[in-house]
């Protein structure tokens, strides 16, 4: 009796329990991502040297997603 409404199911204490949805996939991994991760663990195993670093903040930058801007909000004046 899935497809009834709340108020007109009928409690089943035979029913089975109600299955927990799966979680989310992880992302795909892209050569950009699988890059990303090499070069963090060449700074890990090298050490923090000045120029790597910059190098990997860099192009964590370049690889970034773009980021999304909030929709503006609505307002209830009129469009003049």
């Amino acid at each position: 009796m899935p497809d009834l409404p709340e108020h007109l199911r009928v409690f089943d204490p035979n029913a089975k329990p109600a299955e927990e949805p799966a979680p989310p996939a992880p992302p795909p991994r892209t050569p950009s991502g699988v890059l990303g991760e090499f070069f963090r663990a060449l700074v890990k195993r090298l050490g923090n040297h000045p120029e790597i670093e910059a190098l990997l903040e860099e192009y964590e930058e370049l690889t970034a997603p773009p980021k999304i801007e909030p929709p503006p909000e609505k307002s209830d004046e009129p469009i003049q």
